[in-house]
């Protein structure tokens, strides 16, 4: 009785220890931050949601930026870049690729390939 007892306790330790042992693994898979869409290059009197934007800042899927009265901020996407002007606001999100959605104000988009 004792000796069923024990290995009863023993196999549920296994167990329940596999059981966490799988959790930790999936973790780091569901906490793990999206992929970055751009770069902040240029930042004037501009916002990363509230935060003060500045140049180096990483822009993810999701992220607001905004500009004030006399500001303005530059966006690089790989070989594409978005200039948001005075008094503008964009959010950025990554579907099938990275896109930006003007809420207000006016923007200026442009390729290096452009002509």
């Amino acid at each position: 009785m004792a000796r069923s007892r024990v290995h009863c306790f023993a196999l549920t330790r296994s167990v329940l220890a596999s059981f966490v042992s799988f959790t930790f693994l999936l973790a780091p898979l569901y906490g793990a931050p999206s992929a970055s869409l751009g770069t902040i290059v240029y930042a004037n009197r501009a916002h990363v949601g509230a935060a003060q934007a500045s140049v180096g800042a990483t822009v993810f899927g999701g992220d607001r930026l905004s500009t004030e009265q006399p500001g303005s901020v530059q966006v690089r996407v790989g070989a594409a870049r978005l200039l948001l002007s005075s008094s503008s606001s964009a959010t950025f999100s990554e579907e099938a690729s990275p896109a930006a959605t003007l809420t207000i104000g006016s923007a200026t988009f442009s390729t290096s390939g452009s002509k």
